[in-house]
């Protein structure tokens, strides 16, 4: 990334302002000449996922019955659906685990369509995010 090489130090860190695939290499100097190079890829990743799906099929046949993002490494994550009024039909939070909505509103099985899910989370390191988009309900 263009960095400046670090010299003198004992205990060398460095921070990447963004996420990639990098190239790593540690150059340990000998007082008599001799030196050392060891060199590594590493890849350097938001530290949390955060993965909305856009289909499921409640069907009571246990795959895809409910709708819910995948993620990890959050603190807290809440997850509201709408239907495409606008009205909220259903919200979960949670700071462990979210289960998800069942495509039932009031205990009635809702309808065939599309939906709109919103996520808001916070991740380990403090930093709000929130998305959404469209899923559809297939029986």
């Amino acid at each position: 990334d263009a960095s400046v090489p670090l010299e003198g130090e004992e205990n060398p860190t460095h921070t990447y302002n963004q996420t990639g695939i990098f190239t790593v290499t540690l150059t340990v100097e000998y007082p008599y000449g001799c030196s050392y190079e060891y060199t590594d890829t590493i890849e350097v990743t938001d530290g949390y996922g955060l993965v909305l799906p856009n289909t499921f099929t409640p069907n009571g046949d246990g795959l895809n019955d409910t709708i819910r993002p995948w993620y990890k490494c959050m603190n807290f994550i809440e997850i509201s659906i709408y239907d495409t009024f606008g009205s909220l039909l259903y919200v979960e939070s949670s700071t462990d685990e979210i289960y998800g909505w069942d495509g039932t509103i009031n205990g009635e099985q809702a309808e065939n369509g599309n939906y709109i899910i919103v996520v808001r989370a916070i991740t380990l390191f403090g930093e709000e995010i929130e998305i959404n988009g469209p899923v559809a309900l297939i029986r």
